[in-house]
């Protein structure tokens, strides 16, 4: 803040590109104090804004771990991608996004060699973050946290990109919680995990259908798991995709067509057009 101060920058102009904050005394505060920067580009490499993670020696346990600039007239969280400006050029050539929550999710599949990379940086995925890459792609494999709000926020973003018809491929950490920690226990892990991803509609096979019994329309557990799995795939755009997975629901399960098809059309799809992270790694002050 002193710095731009004493460049000759006006105090107003430090406030609305959200470099600084005023206090409820009006003291005007470095907004990013103690923290390591991560600049945000916008599509074509320009910087338009910060999130800055608090340094260990400042980290009190009582603020967020990251603070993101506030929206400003050249920074919109809903219409920048965090790396786009790098990678999308990988993104064009191996027509596959890898879509990751945070910076250093980014940075570290980057290191490791994965660089069709994109970060939503914690904060919320939109549908103008998913037409920027519709221009590249139409496959995307998805990574998120392995917290409850992570798998929250993971299958809110599946059912937003499969509205929009988007392909979607889903990496699983088994033992790590994120991309980041994957990548730094060893690079590769990235790329085993990546070449085992799996289809979102099987991903959600297996969360809302393994149970320790067969299946039975009977038990409301698993009438419950169906009819979530049902209208995942009434999500989907295509209805050759849904077809395809009402008849292998059917063979999962031991349930006819028929049937499956009956149960989808008494259900109502709603989708939500942005997903939050309701635990996201990065916090505005």
């Amino acid at each position: 803040n002193l710095y731009f101060l004493n460049s000759n920058y006006r105090p107003d102009d430090v406030l609305r590109a959200g470099l600084a904050f005023k206090t409820e005394k009006g003291t005007q505060l470095d907004r990013f104090r103690g923290r390591i920067m991560f600049p945000i580009k916008n599509n074509v490499g320009k910087t338009v804004g910060f999130t800055g993670r608090v340094l260990p020696e400042f980290d009190t346990g009582t603020m967020g771990k990251y603070v993101n600039s506030p929206e400003t007239p050249i920074f919109v969280k809903s219409k920048v991608l965090y790396g786009f400006d790098k990678s999308k050029e990988f993104i064009r050539e191996t027509k596959t996004a890898f879509l990751v929550e945070g910076q250093m999710d980014l940075i570290m599949s980057w290191q490791s060699g994965i660089k069709n990379v994109v970060a939503s940086s914690g904060t919320a995925l939109t549908t103008d973050h998913l037409r920027i890459l519709k221009r590249l792609t139409d496959q995307l494999i998805l990574s998120f946290d392995t917290d409850e709000a992570g798998f929250a926020a993971g299958e809110r973003a599946i059912d937003l990109a499969e509205n929009m018809d988007f392909n979607i491929k889903v990496v699983v950490f088994q033992d790590f919680k994120d991309a980041a920690e994957a990548a730094q226990a060893d690079p590769n892990n990235l790329a085993k995990a990546i070449s085992e991803a799996v289809p979102a509609t099987k991903f959600y096979f297996k969360k809302y259908l393994e149970f320790p019994d067969s299946f039975s329309s009977g038990n409301r557990e698993h009438l419950r798991g169906l009819r979530v799995v049902l209208s995942k795939i009434k999500n989907l755009a295509s209805p050759v995709e849904q077809s395809f997975w009402i008849k292998e629901l059917g063979t999962h399960i031991g349930v006819s067509e028929k049937t499956l098809s009956e149960e989808s059309e008494k259900l109502t799809v709603q989708t939500e057009k942005v997903y939050a992270n309701p635990s996201s790694k990065n916090e505005a002050p």
